[in-house]
């Protein structure tokens, strides 16, 4: 695979990010952005992304273990507000979950069959 199709596909992935997410043009994103820790992605929403992604890019996420990345879902309260705001993520707290970096997922899709 030539390094300007991992180009275009890492420009996908994080385009695709920024939409799907609803991220505003402003907010900074890398291939060493954690989608789960710097983005806040938690819960049932790290779910629905992933599954999202598999379809997009025609991934499959059987085998991969969502409960490393994305706290259980929780509602919202004062404390889950304040540890988003100090950078936690989620109920378990950001020392217990491993990132998902964006260039995690442009791995993947990279790996993914193309036509």
């Amino acid at each position: 695979m030539t390094s300007a199709h991992q180009s275009n596909v890492a420009q996908d992935v994080v385009s695709w990010l920024r939409e799907h997410l609803r991220l505003p043009v402003s907010t900074t994103m890398t291939l060493e952005t954690r989608i789960n820790l710097d983005l806040g992605v938690d819960g049932d929403d790290g779910a629905e992304l992933l599954d999202a992604f598999a379809k997009r890019f025609a991934v499959d996420m059987e085998s991969f273990a969502n409960a490393r990345y994305f706290g259980p879902e929780a509602g919202a309260s004062p404390t889950s507000f304040f540890r988003r705001i100090l950078g936690g993520a989620g109920v378990r707290g950001a020392q217990s979950l491993d990132p998902l970096f964006i260039k995690d997922l442009v791995e993947l899709a990279n790996r993914a069959p193309h036509d």
